[in-house]
């Protein structure tokens, strides 16, 4: 995890610099000689630096998540033990050569950097660092794979794990697409242009390569500080609350009511409040009887005799109910709280 935030402070470093660069990102001819000077070489120095090191924290989180996660099996191990080595490798060499290469020596401007011949020897750096990139990124998809596919879970399960280390495939295509981009500064002349095609490339990589290895945290922390939080629940049950009142006041509006079709369940007239649910427009099956009542599909509701156990506040319940209905299955000799009358409705 804290691989992840130094990731996440050097990718958001490179991105506000090559957002600072947004003015350069056009074919050279339309671009003024005048705007190459120190302060578009100081840029291409800070890009050429936090590059390699959003890169390779980026990639580093993607490898330690790994291996949190099969930490038991040895050769995975060794396997994400070989990752760390070629991320190294890859990326590394430029905080040696950057500052060789794109820094002024004594006596120099960075102004005379814009003509200096020792910039442009870091073009073939990058292009081998790029075909590194690819082929570590191609490691990195590839190697959790066969554990995945082999785990002893549900295919859900296991399509579900593939998926979550199948968006790295994004980043290897863009990998992949920042190479060619690269392999074209070596042949063209229009460097400006070609350095602006290549910038998107270079951030979706380290970003895929962050989303990834913040997944699984990201997806606890949903589980244990959002889904179980008061106010998602709050906010759940009232979402869950209004759907169904939609639904019965959908389906009850087939057919007319028979009592107080704006009555409240405590007595008053007006709609409920949100806090109290209503019984909503109830209707009466045309010809009830306690004999269809006996196979009857709709809503039954029950007349307790005793309420003040449930709710020890003084309180007044009513059921509002046709005449034509008539009440059945009285218990009131029984235990417990007795059913009085029992009342059947249509949906």
């Amino acid at each position: 995890m804290d691989c992840s935030i130094v990731a996440l402070v050097f990718d958001g470093a490179l991105s506000g610099i090559i957002l600072a660069m947004h003015r350069y990102m056009r074919h050279q001819w339309d671009t003024p000689a005048c705007w190459f000077n120190g302060y578009y070489m100081k840029l291409n120095f800070a890009v050429q630096l936090i590059m390699p090191l959003s890169h390779s924290f980026s990639k580093a989180a993607i490898l330690l998540l790994l291996l949190q996660i099969f930490t038991v099996d040895k050769k995975m191990r060794i396997a994400i033990y070989i990752g760390l080595v070629i991320t190294v490798v890859a990326y590394w060499p430029n905080l040696i050569l950057v500052p060789i290469f794109s820094v002024p020596y004594a006596g120099e401007t960075w102004d005379d950097m814009v003509t200096s011949p020792r910039v442009f020897k870091m073009t073939p750096v990058g292009t081998e660092q790029g075909t590194l990139a690819v082929l570590l990124d191609l490691y990195i998809f590839i190697l959790p794979m066969p554990i995945l596919a082999s785990l002893n879970t549900t295919i859900t399960k296991r399509l579900h794990l593939i998926g979550i280390f199948g968006i790295a495939l994004a980043g290897v295509i863009a990998s992949i697409i920042g190479l060619v981009f690269r392999v074209f500064l070596l042949h063209t002349d229009d460097k400006t242009w070609s350095t602006a095609r290549l910038y998107p490339c270079i951030i979706v990589e380290v970003y895929v390569a962050l989303i990834v290895a913040c997944v699984p945290a990201f997806a606890r922390f949903i589980r244990l500080h959002v889904l179980e939080s008061a106010s998602f629940k709050w906010m759940s049950s009232r979402l869950v609350y209004y759907s169904r009142g939609n639904q019965d006041s959908g389906q009850t509006n087939t057919s007319p009511p028979f009592s107080m079709p704006y009555g409240r369940s405590d007595g008053s007239r007006g709609p409920d409040p949100w806090w109290k649910p209503p019984f909503g427009k109830v209707y009466r099956k045309p010809g009830s009887s306690q004999e269809r009542l006996s196979g009857f599909q709709g809503r039954v509701y029950y007349e307790v005799n005793d309420l003040a156990r449930l709710n020890p506040a003084p309180t007044e319940n009513y059921i509002y109910a046709s005449s034509g209905i008539q009440a059945q299955d009285s218990n009131e000799s029984g235990s417990g709280i007795a059913i009085t009358r029992t009342y059947g409705f249509a949906k």
